[in-house]
């Protein structure tokens, strides 16, 4: 008789413990994957065109509440107000000097490269408006870009230079003229500048847009090449 035929016979509990043990785990993996997910990711509901081109009006977005990457020029965050959050994107950080000058920002005296991409027509209600010129601005460092829109002259394109203070950001809209940002102070209903713990997620993706349906597209901007 062999050795093996000597062991006392296992009962069918202790023979599959091990195999029920693995499930349940991965159950409860699979539940708390689940649950950081949930709670790190937020669905945004884009509710005016202050981020044209890339936002529009009634696109569905998805933000990342947990992000532990720090915050750059360029990026487009969620920031917490008094009466609703914000979507804008960084141009300004901390001891960044910022200015506009005719609609075009400057950061430490250097002004961003515009270059035309398109002229599209801005809509308002359903109704066409007047001309939205679409340009690729790019950051000083050359590799970072994203859209902005130009509707033209309007009372915002020229702000005074400021230096923005420690531990603040300053925000713009990519639809410039028809943006409530860091241009206009808390107290005229603005943002003024953002306190750091005011950004409260990055925005990821866009995942539904009227018209089209469930998409996939990228919210961050293209680093590539700015050029």
């Amino acid at each position: 008789m062999s050795e093996f035929a000597k062991l006392p016979k296992r009962s069918w509990w202790s023979t599959n413990l091990g195999i029920a043990t693995l499930v349940i785990g991965a159950v409860l993996l699979a539940g708390s994957a689940l649950f950081v997910f949930r709670s790190s990711f937020r669905l945004f509901s884009i509710p005016a065109d202050s981020m044209e081109p890339l936002l529009k009006v009634g696109d569905r977005i998805t933000a990342d509440m947990w992000s532990k990457e720090p915050v750059e020029r360029g990026d487009v965050v969620m920031v917490a107000a008094k009466r609703s959050p914000y979507i804008k994107r960084i141009v300004g950080l901390p001891g960044d000097r910022i200015a506009l000058v005719d609609g075009v920002p400057t950061i430490n005296g250097t002004a961003l490269i515009q270059n035309l991409v398109r002229t599209d027509t801005a809509k308002e209600y359903g109704r066409d408006r007047r001309p939205m010129r679409i340009f690729k601005e790019v950051l000083p460092d050359g590799k970072v870009s994203y859209l902005v829109a130009d509707l033209g002259p309007s009372p915002y394109d020229t702000f005074a230079e400021v230096t923005v203070p420690a531990g603040h950001y300053f925000l713009l809209g990519d639809n410039r003229d028809y943006s409530v940002d860091s241009r206009i102070s808390e107290a005229q209903m603005g943002l003024g500048m953002v306190e750091q713990y005011r950004i409260y997620g990055k925005a990821r993706s866009i995942v539904w847009r009227t018209g089209a349906g469930l998409v996939s597209l990228p919210i961050q901007p293209d680093t590539a090449s700015g050029s």
